[in-house]
């Protein structure tokens, strides 16, 4: 029955048959003892890390962990550890782990100093002074072939050469802070939590009994989530249709993709099969905003008569943004009428206006809306006016530099610049500004139905002036205007009759904020002259130099775009592909409309063969400069790259070719890392009560943690604040809780408030929960699943450039000798079909010696090559050993191979 045993979860992601052949003894062991899942996917592995029903133990079967595609998979074992958990690599993790992702895994991800060790048969022995683990049961030595961890602490030692053994009990690196011990095995406390490594290649039966052992030791247990978990709550969504997008519109209207982002799910189309396939989807969005007049042309009869199917149904269609100076007023009224409205274009011209005496349309809110703004507008007549939003003002007056200003009465004041009105089920709304006045902003969200609070909109660049030079040139001169706030009735009133109070520890807020501000400029002028720097040597194309330069400007204050995009120009010319799109990906979390992020980010994954990703990023950057031919070039390049070549998709890159849309998630604000003493104060891994309420008296004496976690966020206090009280329900209540239950001093925008983002990180949880149930088991995602992914774990802010870069190279001289020797054979020898044995013979025989005298075939250098990644055999041999259940890496793997061969041919 499930519950009743301990649930271990597997994490098989590359080579899930292979360790059910070669580590057939433990998955049994492991069967008899608990309850087993395994994970072979992406999905599945942050599904059984981010819920609430938290496994026993997890055994990491295979290297996949350590590569760049599964960072948040990685991210999130790091944290179940943390909490309490149990992790172990195991199987066929040391077989396949690659020597640079190892180390900067455990030195980023895990905070440890191990490293790759040696590769080696030999007899291993237990080291009585390992913590934390019943080693009575365990055998005292056992031979193995193994990979070898360096830099592992003598308490984290479990199974080494006896000789280490020796030299540890002399009293030799009991106390060095860089111990030179090699151990097959190791076992240590990670926070709460325990990590282990197992060497073996071979899945020995002594093999076996240690696993277990770091799996059920004394301490472990299923971490207990200090909340009930998150469900997805239903988003509002919104579907902006833009047939005949102006250029300028993401400009223009940056407050209003920037406030409906922050609250809602935003998705942009440019087509009409678009928009069609937006409307059928289930569910359907929320609410329609048609941003121009193209959907008046005949053209698109079809998707108006769905966008009146989906108003009468109970949608909310909004006509605004450019609709209003895009459509002929002869236009007007045919297209009204297929609502079964009256309505029809008016006038054009400025002037002021205020909210309908009478009230505004439900079920709009008017203390979410101006009460009076001046705006050049197109109006509408024929409005009844329980329709209208506002009206013109009674001292309203034609605005005009031409024109006398006459004013406004008789049927002229019954015009509206925006109106609101029930279709059926549903409603359409129409705003007829032309400017992008803050206001009429204001009232095109309202009509869509999302709610917003103050900031939501943000700052405007505005255009002051212009300016062109001699040849044509430009000049353009600009300022920001800020979010001008919603003087709301209630807010009016208490301007009125009392001074807002500031918050009780406000002056405590001020004189931190004052200091960080100091200590960030003196960072921001390191960071800038680092990246000086490094620009002097990306032009003398000192690619690994500029690369260490950007690193260390990033870690002096933060990744910011700007050394983000430096960083990965210099990958890219070292054709350090993955570390050039983590570099890349970091800048668009917080600038997703990064030009020159989004370009690099393509070049990097069209290197690695991501041809389905490339395409995405060129596709979105096209949204954003229609103008980029060196973007437009590259989309046509990466697409013959993907009729032609085989791709390599990570997990979740063709779902990329429905998400195409620059903006359809907000930028992600960093939690700025602190110098202060209690930012660092982490002594272990308990947060301290006092510090988080109401201030620790002990403070850098105290023996609990000051410093910021996974489970909570920082505010403008150093206070650390539940995030399950903050976005979840937390089961410790106010006065229990280690961490503080106050918004208080939060800032504004923290990833807490990215309702798009946390909403669809909630709905992936719940799909994969359903696609694969447990039965008899609830699950919830955690709170801390919410929080995004820490840039320190990033592959680009391990460094190690320069050793990267030597690797990459000799790859890339290795693949561009075969290549030539191919293209040499094939011109003297032409094929149509693949190479066979007759033409590797005749390419031996025709290939010079090399230097030594020695012949040496393209075939046998293959041999060559292909034996340092392939344990000695050629790739063929090699994958078909594994077929067999054969280890490649055994001395006798190829008489097995052979004698299976053999034993066929005689069926």
């Amino acid at each position: 029955m499930p519950g009743t045993r301990p649930l271990v979860v597997l994490i098989c992601l590359d080579f899930y048959e292979l360790f059910q052949r070669v580590h057939a003894h433990l998955l049994s062991a492991l069967q008899a003892r608990s309850e087993i899942c395994f994970a072979k996917t992406k999905s599945e592995a942050l599904t059984y890390l981010t819920s609430t029903t938290r496994p026993n133990a997890v055994v990491v079967c295979d290297a996949a962990v350590s590569h760049p595609e599964y960072v948040d998979v990685l991210h999130h074992l790091v944290q179940y550890v943390q909490s309490g958990g149990t992790a172990v690599f195991a199987g066929a993790f040391s077989s396949f782990v690659r020597f640079w992702s190892l180390q900067s895994m455990f030195e980023c991800a895990w905070g440890l100093p191990w490293r790759l060790g040696t590769y080696h048969s030999a007899d291993y022995a237990l080291n009585p002074r390992v913590k934390g683990l019943n080693i009575k049961e365990l055998p005292k030595k056992y031979s193995m072939k193994a990979v070898t961890l360096a830099g592992v602490a003598p308490k984290a030692l479990l199974y080494a050469e006896p000789r280490f053994l020796r030299k540890l009990s002399r009293g030799k690196d009991s106390s060095a802070s860089k111990p030179t011990l090699e151990a097959s095995v190791a076992f240590t406390k990670i926070g709460k939590g325990r990590l282990g490594y197992m060497g073996d290649v071979n899945g020995e039966v002594s093999t076996t009994a240690v696993v277990l052992a770091m799996c059920f030791h004394w301490s472990s247990h299923a971490p207990i989530a200090p909340g009930s978990g998150v469900l997805a709550l239903p988003p509002r969504s919104v579907l902006i249709v833009s047939l005949e997008k102006a250029p300028f519109m993401d400009e223009q209207y940056e407050q209003l993709y920037r406030a409906v982002r922050r609250n809602a799910m935003l998705v942009e189309v440019q087509n009409e099969h678009a928009a069609i396939e937006a409307l059928s989807a289930t569910p359907p969005p929320s609410s329609v905003l048609v941003s121009d007049g193209a959907i008046t042309h005949s053209k698109h009869s079809r998707l108006l008569d769905r966008l009146v199917d989906f108003a009468r149904a109970g949608g909310r269609v909004v006509l605004g943004v450019h609709f209003s100076n895009t459509i002929s007023p002869a236009n007007g009224k045919p297209f009204f009428r297929k609502w079964g409205l009256n309505w029809d274009y008016g006038e054009y011209h400025r002037t002021t206006f205020q909210l309908n005496p009478r009230g505004v349309p439900p079920p709009l809110n008017e203390e979410a809306l101006f009460p009076s703004m001046s705006a050049k507008a197109v109006h509408l007549r024929n409005v009844p006016v329980e329709d209208a939003v506002y009206l013109p003002a009674s001292d309203a007056r034609v605005q005009s530099h031409v024109f006398a200003a006459t004013p406004i009465t008789g049927s002229r004041a019954q015009q509206t610049p925006g109106a609101f009105t029930r279709v059926s089920a549903g409603y359409l709304g129409y705003i007829g500004d032309v400017n992008a006045e803050h206001e009429s902003i204001r009232l095109t969200i309202e009509m869509l139905g999302v709610p917003i609070n103050p900031g939501d909109l943000g700052p405007k660049t505005v255009i002051t002036g212009m300016s062109f030079r001699p040849g044509g040139h430009r000049e353009v001169s600009t300022s920001i205007e800020e979010e001008i706030p919603l003087p709301t009735w209630r807010a009016q009133i208490a301007q009125q009759t009392q001074v807002v109070q500031p918050r009780p520890r406000e002056l405590e807020v001020t004189a931190r904020s004052e200091q960080r501000a100091r200590t960030r400029a003196e960072k921001q002028a390191h960071g800038d002259a680092l990246k000086d720097e490094g620009n002097i040597l990306f032009r003398r194309e000192q690619w690994v130099e500029a690369a260490v330069k950007y690193h260390a400007a990033a870690f002096a204050v933060g990744p910011q775009p700007a050394y983000m995009t430096n960083l990965a120009a210099a990958l890219l010319k070292l054709n350090l592909w993955e570390i050039a799109d983590s570099a890349a990906s970091r800048a668009l979390v917080q600038e997703p409309t990064n030009v020159k992020a989004l370009y690099r980010r393509a070049l990097a994954r069209k290197g690695l063969s991501r041809f389905a990703a490339a395409e995405a990023d060129l596709q979105r950057l096209l949204q954003l400069d229609r103008s980029n031919q060196m973007a437009r070039s590259e989309l046509t390049a990466v697409r013959q790259a993907k009729a032609k070549e085989c791709s390599y998709d990570w997990p979740g890159d063709e779902s990329l070719k429905d998400n195409k849309n620059a903006t359809a998630e907000e930028p992600l604000e960093l939690e700025e890392e602190s110098d202060s003493e209690d930012f660092k104060h982490m002594p272990n891994a308990s947060p301290c009560k006092a510090y988080n309420h109401d201030g620790c008296p002990q403070g850098t004496n105290c023996r609990f943690r000051h410093g910021p976690d996974g489970k909570s966020v920082r505010d403008e206090l150093g206070r650390n604040v539940c995030i399950y009280w903050l976005v979840g329900e937390c089961r410790f209540g106010d006065d229990r809780c280690v961490y503080a239950h106050d918004k208080t001093y939060l800032p504004k925008h923290g990833w807490w408030t990215k309702t798009q983002r946390l909403n669809r990180i909630c709905k992936e949880f719940e799909d994969a929960v359903l696609a694969a149930p447990r039965l008899g088991v609830s699950e919830k995602i955690l709170a801390e699943a919410l929080k995004p992914v820490p840039w320190r774990l990033d592959m680009w802010a391990y460094g190690g450039y320069a050793e990267a870069a030597m690797i990459q190279a000799d790859r890339d001289a290795a693949d561009k000798e075969a290549e030539e020797v191919f293209a040499q054979f094939r011109a003297a020898h032409p094929s149509s079909g693949p190479v066979g044995e007759d033409e590797r013979e005749a390419l031996a025989e025709e290939w010079p010696e090399d230097e030594d005298g020695d012949e040496l075939s393209p075939w046998e250098r293959d041999v060559d090559e292909s034996g340092e990644n392939y344990g000695g055999h050629t790739e063929a041999d090699y994958h078909e050993m594994l077929m067999y259940g054969i280890k490649p890496w055994d001395a006798d793997a190829m008489d097995d191979l052979e004698a299976i061969r053999r034993a066929m041919n005689n069926l």
